[in-house]
């Protein structure tokens, strides 16, 4: 006995706790490989993926032969699963959508699995590839994906000292050549990424992916603010402009005031949202699928009653404030705007668990809008002219408005969560795929 030599393939360390971080976000990790359904298990158990009954599908069409026998002797598929591509359809239209669940396909040919990544994204799943640099087969597929990322291989170390060999006699024939164009393996790599939006070299480990999710969630939140902020804000201004014409006010409202809310105030102020904290638990939270039947009409049913909610009060609030106090549209136009900002930094958390005041850039921004208005309030003697209790009252609305910016914000996040525990149950609930029949 001399020794044993290691030939399996392994996978990146730390791969089963990326797995589990996926999972946990709501992203399922499919795994197509080209060998038979015993190999792709074992590779499969060691990225961390569920390898128990009926969670492998293979790809390899239905034919005579492998279905009345086995020439391998290599299949565990013992349930009656959809084999290749072209059943996957009707099994899922009319059985069940188990295709949709598993985590592994074996047998995967680049065709079969470009084929596979189109059924998904019928069915509403957004598409991350993850494959090779190096093999052209893999452009089509990176192509098909809505994201793809190529990863640099590692090569054996035979054929790097050919490559190293080769190029070394290439530039003693040609040195002048060489130095200016790239090599084949580089012409290769450029060619099978052209349809990839993330490139990264061979040592990359995948861990480096979670900052970035994370990131783009926080991201994601924030614009979600920025937009409902951005159309509740000229939505509070014409509601109480209107309100001033109708009570004959109109004298009261100039174009000048429109426009210094409308193109400064608004645009500043919700600009600095970009800058905003990260809500807790945001690796915690599933995405929505994007085939859901009718969801686009009832968010936009839900969205407007929650701006009704939010804006209506303040317009009827802001319209007797500034009837109340000539000169003072502005004023209150802009104190409402700076209120408003802080309850829509979040569409559902309290402002306890994500505070604007922990938004460096928003802080600034509203000092300086505070200050620019102050001097605009000494130089217009407004405060003089006013009563006391008309700036009390300025005031204590504003915190009425967080107040109920409150008890709307505890409906929408009950609303949320009973959503998220859904879209929880339709990602793990996974029927008939752990039966051995």
């Amino acid at each position: 006995f001399l020794g044993l030599v290691n030939l399996a393939e392994q996978p990146k360390r730390n791969m089963d706790v990326v797995v589990k971080e996926l999972n946990s976000a709501g992203i399922r990790l499919v795994y197509f490989s080209p060998d038979n359904e015993r190999i792709s298990k074992s590779f499969a158990n060691k990225l961390g993926l569920e390898t128990d009954f009926n969670t492998c599908i293979t790809l390899q069409e239905r034919t005579v032969e492998n279905v009345e026998h086995d020439p391998r002797g290599m299949s565990e598929i013992k349930a009656r699963l959809p084999r290749g591509v072209s059943e996957m359809r009707s099994h899922i239209k009319y059985v069940d959508n188990v295709p949709l669940l598993v985590p592994l396909f074996s047998e995967a040919t680049p065709s079969a699995s470009r084929q596979m990544m189109e059924i998904f994204q019928e069915y509403g799943d957004v598409v991350f590839c993850l494959g090779s640099a190096l093999n052209y087969f893999n452009s089509p597929i990176f192509a098909q994906s809505d994201i793809a990322m190529a990863v640099e291989p590692s090569l054996p170390l035979r054929c790097l000292r050919h490559r190293e060999s080769t190029t070394a006699a290439a530039r003693a024939v040609a040195p002048s050549i060489m130095h200016a164009y790239a090599s084949m393996d580089d012409v290769s790599r450029a060619l099978t990424t052209l349809p990839c939006s993330l490139k990264a070299p061979k040592d990359t480990q995948l861990q480096m992916l979670l900052p970035f999710i994370r990131e783009g969630r926080r991201v994601q939140d924030l614009v979600s603010a920025f937009s409902m902020y951005t159309v509740a804000l000229p939505l509070l201004v014409a509601l109480v402009v209107v309100g001033l014409y109708g009570l004959g006010l109109g004298a009261e409202v100039s174009a000048a005031a429109v426009l210094y809310i409308a193109w400064f105030v608004v645009p500043l102020v919700s600009l600095a949202f970009m800058s905003g904290p990260e809500a807790p638990g945001i690796m915690k939270l599933l995405p929505r699928k994007n085939d859901t039947v009718g969801w686009h009409a009832r968010e936009l049913r839900a969205i407007s009653r929650e701006l009704a909610l939010r804006v209506g009060p303040s317009a009827a609030a802001g319209t007797a404030l500034a009837a109340a106090a000539p000169g003072a549209v502005v004023t209150v136009l802009v104190w409402l705007a700076l209120v408003e900002s802080a309850v829509f930094h979040h569409h559902y958390h309290s402002m306890r668990v994500v505070a604007p005041w922990r938004n460096p850039a928003w802080l600034l921004v509203a000092s300086v809008v505070v200050l620019i208005e102050a001097a605009r309030v000494w130089q217009t003697a407004l405060l003089e002219r006013v009563s006391p209790l008309w700036w009390a009252f300025l005031v204590s609305w504003g915190v009425a408005v967080v107040i109920w910016d409150e008890v709307i914000k505890r409906k929408v996040r009950a609303a949320f969560f009973k959503a998220q525990k859904r879209l929880y149950l339709d990602f793990n609930t996974k029927l008939g795929m752990h039966s051995p029949v």
